[in-house]
Order: structure tokens, then sequence, then C-alpha cells
């Protein structure tokens, strides 16, 4: 008989990404081919085409930050590593006190500037900019809910300020003010899932209220959606972009945040009824990030 075919060949290695000459996204929203090597095609093609106008009037427009001191609009997703990038931001765009997450965090003191602080023809520049490296990163939307639920309910003083506060965003002040919530129960993971599953996007805290809600990323044109499990090789790539490859992403422990742990706890958390909820809650951000 004749001999077996050849085993076929392994396939070729990643090609190494050189950054001397990237572009950011231009104009007509299609990257260049050099562009689409160095960030994956993890760019952000809107489904649908709004005006500058209109995207002022997206609640996303008072979260994107837009810094042209560091050449960055960024918009921050929380439980996924927003500090750390706010406080880089405001370093770039030089703040003696960038180390400051209380006012990195706050409209009112960070000193950013925001998308909806620009008019419609200056969004349309910004939008358009290749100099402004437009980013944002994700998080698995499961890890993301239980990060949530652990830091803003588990692991809170049961009764505190900030737990009534997010109690209420839970259930509502009147819940808050006729319950003494320093001696009931704390709300179970499975009770936060049902309740965040009956709001509408507009209602959630921006905690745990979906991603693509939040960054509108189904409208804004991105140049790179990052992934938070990925987040320090990616925020250190993304740093040599925009020439500041002797920097390097903070840690946790350097911004003195200290992590949940929700991607290694997700196992003793969820059953199949937990990860059904989840879907229904976030069905776009697991559709566009490729997470369910």
């Amino acid at each position: 008989p004749p001999p077996p075919p050849p085993p076929p060949p392994p396939p070729p290695p990643p090609p190494v990404i050189d950054v001397s000459d990237v572009r950011y996204r231009g104009p007509t929203g299609e990257a260049p081919d050099s562009q689409r090597a160095i960030l994956h095609s993890r760019g952000s093609v809107p489904k649908r085409k709004m005006s500058a106008a209109e995207i002022l009037k997206m609640p996303f427009a008072r979260r994107v930050i837009v810094s042209k001191e560091a050449g960055i609009v960024y918009c921050p997703v929380p439980k996924a590593a927003n500090s750390n990038w706010k406080m880089l931001i405001r370093k770039f765009a030089g703040f003696d006190d960038f180390r400051n997450l209380k006012l990195a965090h706050s409209r009112d003191t960070s000193g950013l500037k925001y998308l909806d602080s620009f008019s419609a023809e200056e969004v349309e520049e910004i939008m358009n900019d290749e100099k402004l490296l437009k980013f944002v990163f994700v998080r698995n939307p499961y890890d993301r809910m239980l990060s949530c639920y652990l830091n803003k309910f588990n692991n809170k003083e049961a009764g505190s300020e900030e737990y009534n506060l997010f109690l209420s965003h839970l259930y509502g002040w009147k819940y808050v003010t006729t319950h003494n919530t320093s001696i009931e129960p704390k709300p179970t993971f499975l009770q936060f899932a049902e309740a965040i599953s009956h709001q509408k996007h507009q209602e959630m805290d921006e905690h745990w209220a979906p991603q693509v809600f939040l960054c509108g990323l189904d409208v804004f044109p991105y140049d790179f959606v990052g992934k938070f499990e990925n987040i320090t090789n990616e925020s250190d790539a993304l740093l040599q972009l925009l020439g500041k490859s002797d920097e390097h992403f903070p840690s946790q422990k350097e911004i003195k945040f200290l992590p949940s742990g929700a991607g290694e706890l997700r196992n003793e958390w969820y059953n199949a009824h937990l990860m059904s909820l989840a879907k229904q809650i976030y069905p776009e951000d697991m559709s566009l990030s490729e997470y369910s």
C-alpha cells in the first residue's frame, strides 16, 4: 500500500508586532493593514452610524474621557481596572496628584475632560482624529457581575453608608429607609442577580450595568477593545503605541486597590441558573466579547 500522507505542517508562529509606525483608525472606520496586525482586529466598527450630535445625547458621552494631552480617548468600565487607567491618564496629562484615586473617580475633581463637554463639531473631529487612541477594556460578564456582588455587598459592612448606597441602587431608597440593614441578612448572589435582571439599563448602577451600554460599544468607533483577562500585556502594548514604553501598567497593589479574585471564585458561586441569569442580563456583552 502507498505510504500515508505526511502530517500537515505546523502553523506559522505569530508575526512579531512592530509598533514603530502605527496609525489609528481613520475616518472611514477601517484601520490600515499595519494597524490591524498590531491591534489584532480588536477595534469596534459601529453596528449603526450615529452623528456626533446624536452621540452627545447618549448616556455614555458623560463617561468617555478625552485627554488630548495624553493622546487618549478612554471609556472606563467599573470592575475592569478603570482606576489603573484613570491614574495613568492623569499622570500623562500632568497632574501631580495622579495617585489620588478619589479625585480621579469624580468628574468634578479629576480635572479630566469628558466627551459631553465638547461640541458636536469637536466630537466629530475627536472620532476621526488618528492621533487619539480610542480604547476600552471589557471583562468577562460572569466575573464582572460576581466581582461587583463581592465588592459592593458580600464584603461590605452591613448597614454602612456605602453598603446602604448600593443597596438602594438594588432595591430602592424606600427599602433602605424602612429596613434595619445592619442586622438584616445581606442579599445573596442569587437575589442580587434576580434584582438586577428586572432593572432597565439606564436604571442600573454603573458597577453592574452592561458594558456595551456603558461605553456605547455598538455606536462609538473604538480603535481597541481590550480584555481585562489580559489587561497587563495589552495595556503595556497600548503604552508602547502611545510612546510611553518607559511606563508600565500599574498593578492593583500599586494603586492600593485589592482585587476581588472573582475569576478564581466563579465555580464556587455560579450554578446553571445563575449562569442563565447572567446571559439574560448581559446578552450584548456576551456576544460582543465572545465570552458566552
